[in-house]
């Protein structure tokens, strides 16, 4: 007889790797940053809960627990024939400084998800995943008093965001080099309004609403490649301990495992790529409140007008140093993307080159193979991460950059499954909060200050394998 080792809880989920598409799609925005008006929206670095808890350091990370999907060599390092099935939540309270006072906001919603799976054991392992890319959610209001209309009512919203549906490959060759290639496809949309409401509206002074939809569907790629260097071999000493039990049996007693030190260098790669996309523009002036209350005027008009968006190039490196025995980890790096090569339908928007550097460190109080043993308090089987990272900003407003600093702290911690034939496997839920501030302080500019919060469960196990008895 033969059976399959997936359950009805993995065929639930693996259902839910297909509906959680749609359910990302209509999701809230997960932001209310004014900064989402330019380029193509608030850009967002990372999704995953283990990527933040580390500061959004990903270059020269792998994990055999938990996807790192910003880095697709990272799949190379996934333990030989575990399937990972990862989904994500995420919150957002944000608080806005400014000229017109403090405002504040809270969103929240679904993330991403991730499916990572073997294709050839400990060789090529692959992983389909929906990210977001980027979002714009905010509602801005403003008034000014002209010396000829008198008071003038302002308001500009902004809705929507891009996402990535990837396809990730990751390569393990020889014994220390992983490579990787992700293809990814852009989609998504923007909607922007500005609107203008005269106090006293007469023939002169028609009120007035500017709408503009960005649209955007087509492929990139990046590439990834990571790289250990082992400083010593681990030593395995044994003693032999001769007739210590009542039948006579010898004793093999083991000695612990000699640490030795592990440093991987990381990088990506993602080329300047010219995508398609469309752009729809509507203009219209009005009497009353709102365009069709009253009389209302279109000015100009063009519904999905072809067009090209230009997506920047971008680069980046990183360093890890970490035990052996995953007993800790330090890592660094740094990404520079190329904003000034950006265009969106032909426009140069208010973006400028910028870089991002990042640090973050993982402490785990017992080694992998004893946190695995059960014998150990659950305390010292949790993965404890902080980190930092600064960026000078790719936005630059009123002719000066926005910086952007943060620091965060995070925790992973396993959740033992039972499955198939009394065997467990070790999933992981990882959380991480990160806070920090984007702008300026002291001046009249806008200045951001934000606390987000991400939840993520990581379910690994080995899926689909066939045994047969008789």
């Amino acid at each position: 007889m033969k059976f399959s080792s997936i359950r009805y809880t993995e065929r639930i989920l693996l259902l839910v790797c297909f509906l959680a598409p749609a359910s990302i799609l209509k999701s809230q925005t997960l932001s209310q940053s004014p900064y989402g008006r330019f380029g193509l929206g608030d850009v967002l670095e990372s999704s995953s809960a283990f990527i933040q808890g580390l500061g959004g350091v990903k270059k020269a990370v792998a994990d055999s627990n938990s996807l790192n999907l910003s880095q697709p060599a990272a799949l190379g390092a996934l333990e030989g024939g575990v399937t990972i099935f990862e989904a994500g939540l995420s919150g957002l309270s944000t608080q806005y400084n400014g000229v017109l006072g403090t405002r504040s906001g809270r969103t929240a919603g679904f993330g991403y998800f991730a499916l990572a799976f073997p294709i050839k054991r400990n060789v090529w392992n692959v992983s389909l995943s929906l990210t977001p890319l980027s979002n714009a959610g905010f509602t801005l209001r403003d008034s000014v008093t002209d010396v000829e209309a008198g008071l003038v009512n302002l308001k500009y919203t902004g809705e929507g965001g891009f996402s990535a549906f990837s396809f990730g490959n990751g390569f393990h060759i020889g014994k220390n080099l992983n490579l990787g290639i992700q293809l990814r496809y852009l989609f998504g949309k923007t909607d922007y309004s500005s609107k203008v409401i005269f106090n006293g509206d007469t023939i002169n002074q028609r009120n007035s609403l500017i709408t503009n939809s960005n649209r955007m569907g087509d492929v990139d790629l990046v590439t990834g490649i990571q790289y250990q260097i082992r400083f010593r071999k681990p030593k395995d000493r044994a003693t032999m301990l001769r007739d210590t039990t009542l039948d006579g049996k010898q004793i093999v007693r083991r000695k612990a495992e000699r640490d030795s030190l592990h440093l991987i260098f990381g990088g990506t790669f993602r080329p300047m790529t010219t995508v398609n996309g469309s752009t729809s523009f509507l203009s219209q002036t009005f009497f009353g409140n709102d365009p069709g209350t009253t009389f209302t005027d279109t000015t100009l008009f063009k519904d999905r007008e072809n067009g090209k968006i230009i997506m920047p190039m971008q680069f980046g490196g990183g360093i890890t140093l970490k035990s052996s025995r995953d007993r800790w980890m330090v890592t660094a790096d740094y990404v520079y993307t190329d904003w000034n090569g950006f265009r969106l339908f032909d426009q140069v928007d208010s973006v400028r080159s910028s870089y991002r550097l990042g640090l973050g460190i993982q402490i785990n109080p017992v080694s992998t193979v004893r946190a695995n043993s059960g014998r150990v308090a659950y305390w010292k089987k949790i993965r404890y991460r902080a980190g930092g990272y600064y960026s000078d900003g790719y936005l630059r407003l009123n002719g000066k950059a926005v910086p952007e600093f943060g620091v965060s702290l995070g925790f992973g911690l396993p959740v033992v499954l039972r499955t198939y034939n009394t065997r467990t496997a070790t999933s992981v839920l990882n959380f991480a909060i990160s806070a920090g501030q984007r702008g300026v302080s002291g001046t009249n500019d806008l200045n951001e200050r934000f606390l987000k919060g991400t939840i993520s469960f990581s379910l690994n196990d080995r899926w689909f394998r066939k045994f047969q008895y008789d």
